[in-house]
């Protein structure tokens, strides 16, 4: 049985999904409850900075009943996606491991790594001298993180 080339590791399409989807709803439920939240604090005079709370209602006055929940829901969306384009994933092949967050993307040969540890869901790779090369957290399934680096030949610690 050949070992593919690279594995990677990420983010689940569902867990995505439930993060993109959830911020659409969570938006969207903001933008209908607005109104009538805005209301009761300014009803209470003990709620702190009425001042922005006072201008705030005001600016939401204006806006028609519907759109509220659209644009909430829109920022919603934005910010789920957001959420998902800075997770962790981590590629493995035979010769390096590249983690990439975001836009940021690190590299690490297989001559500059001795040990891959993985533990409490983050990945450790460390040097000859046992001093840590980076530490990241695991977005995606950590088991398999844990199989793919010794499907690769890469010497594994880990508490899993």
């Amino acid at each position: 049985m050949t070992t593919p080339s690279t594995t990677r590791i990420a983010l689940s399409r569902s867990a995505a999904v439930l993060l993109t989807s959830g911020g659409l709803v969570a938006g969207a439920a903001l933008g209908w409850f607005l109104p009538p939240l805005l209301g009761w604090l300014i009803a209470w005079p003990w709620v702190p900075m009425q001042g922005p709370v006072t201008l705030l209602s005001q600016l939401v006055d204006g806006v028609p009943d519907g759109l509220l929940p659209v644009l909430g829901g829109v920022l919603g969306l934005l910010a789920g996606l957001g959420l998902v384009s800075t997770t962790t994933t981590i590629t493995v092949s035979d010769h390096e491991i590249v983690v990439t967050e975001g836009s940021k993307r690190s590299r690490w040969a297989r001559a500059q790594v001795e040990a891959a540890v993985v533990e409490h869901g983050h990945l450790s790779l460390r040097d000859d001298r046992d001093v840590d090369l980076t530490r990241e957290s695991v977005d995606g399934d950590v088991p398999a993180l844990v199989d793919a680096l010794r499907r690769h030949g890469w010497p594994v610690r880990t508490d899993v």
